[in-house]
């Protein structure tokens, strides 16, 4: 299996210790961090290069590669550092492929271990025009998860875009690579040495980077994201909502008067028209939702007090998150709900004014507005557990 990657990792910091073929139950894609106030962990992605988490057409590519035979790591083996004191190991990169195998060993129990690079990271110093960096271990990983999905290799099938090299920027910039601090014209030339340097961006990209991220550093910063599978989500439930029985339309379980379903949310297009990316209504999934709620309240009505959708964002990166989060809580329902108003109004040539004279919805049989809410999958690198799990 080495001979067939015929590619030993390298890169800054590290070096690689051995080839293994590792069980999939040791390769673990977060790490825990400080406890919260409510005992739990906060859990920590350990490949923060993605800003959108992974992508699913991947993972199911790589699934059926690897149940196919197909699957060779013609390029990189993904690369792993050993948990002091366990016989598991982090992923750095390769978590589509870590995800593919996860998938494909659902399918065939016979698929149990991948073949990984196990390496060792230490603090390196370089030279960059002239002045001597040293760079701690966690900014020669970013380096490292960063460049193994440059655009330029002829291997990468997933290559990273502008936003996944504005979260690794971002994430160097915390670890003390370079500052903000000083003249622009020297700020600016700082960072086109980590682009050029840490980061092998190609020269003609760096102005256009550059001036993205002192955007998006103004509105907070970008950060990784996780996005969940179905099974994922299934997991995270149970694990930490123990109390929660999941529904679905066809089997509702009543809870205290709460149904409670996992649906799926994005965002993707405008309102009025099929843009932009990132806007906050998604034509296809917000409807569905609505409706499923509504189906719900009015089919079981005496049972069903309020229904809660447990969800993550699909696709999006971290300010475009806590943008959807909110918009789906506040204002989607209301939004589907006055959109059918307009409906109604428009085949029987009513004046919507008239109709919501009628049509008081603190009076009606059910109130989707106050009866449906959300419970939100932790997604955004470093969220605090206690946001999402009941005390």
């Amino acid at each position: 299996m080495v001979e067939q990657t015929n590619n030993v990792p390298s890169g800054y910091g590290f070096e690689v210790v051995e080839f293994l073929e590792i069980n999939l139950s040791n390769l673990k894609l977060k790490k825990k961090n400080k406890k919260t106030k409510v005992g739990f962990a906060k859990e920590l992605l350990t490949n923060g290069a993605r800003a959108k988490g992974v992508k699913k057409e991947r993972v199911r590519e790589h699934a059926e590669n690897i149940l196919n035979g197909k699957y060779i790591p013609s390029y990189e083996p993904p690369i792993v550092e050993r948990i002091e004191g366990t016989d598991d190991f982090q992923v750095l990169t390769g978590e589509n492929r870590k995800k593919g195998h996860d998938v494909a060993s659902q399918r065939d129990p016979k698929i149990t271990t991948m073949f990984c690079a196990v390496v060792k990271f230490t603090k390196e110093k370089i030279k960059v025009d002239g002045i001597t960096n040293e760079l701690t271990p966690q900014a020669c990983r970013v380096a490292k998860q960063s460049t193994e999905n440059k655009e330029n290799s002829n291997y990468v099938d997933d290559p990273r875009d502008i936003e996944d090299i504005l979260v690794s920027l971002s994430q160097l910039q915390d670890e003390g690579v370079f500052d903000l601090e000083g003249e622009e014209k020297e700020v600016n030339k700082r960072i086109n040495l980590v682009l050029l340097n840490l980061l092998e961006v190609p020269t003609q990209d760096h102005k256009r980077i550059r001036d993205k991220y002192y955007v998006i550093k103004e509105k907070g910063g970008l950060v990784a994201v996780k996005d969940y599978d179905p099974q994922e989500k299934k997991d995270f439930v149970k694990k930490y909502y123990p109390h929660i029985t999941i529904s679905t339309p066809k089997n509702p379980i009543e809870q205290d008067g709460v149904y409670s379903q996992i649906k799926t949310l994005n965002g993707g297009f405008n309102a009025n028209d099929q843009v932009p990316n990132g806007a906050l209504h998604d034509l296809d999934y917000d409807p569905r939702l609505f409706n499923d709620g509504c189906f719900i309240l009015s089919k079981y009505n005496f049972g069903f007090k309020e229904v809660q959708f447990i969800t993550g964002i699909g696709g999006r990166n971290s300010q475009e998150v806590e943008k959807l989060r909110d918009f789906k809580q506040t204002d989607m329902i209301k939004y589907h709900y006055e959109r059918c108003l307009r409906i109604v109004c428009d085949v029987e040539g009513i004046d919507i004014k008239d109709l919501k004279k009628l049509s008081d919805p603190k009076k009606s049989k059910y109130n989707p507005m106050e009866q449906i809410e959300f419970k939100f999958l932790p997604q955004i690198q470093g969220e605090d557990m206690e946001k999402f799990v009941d005390e």
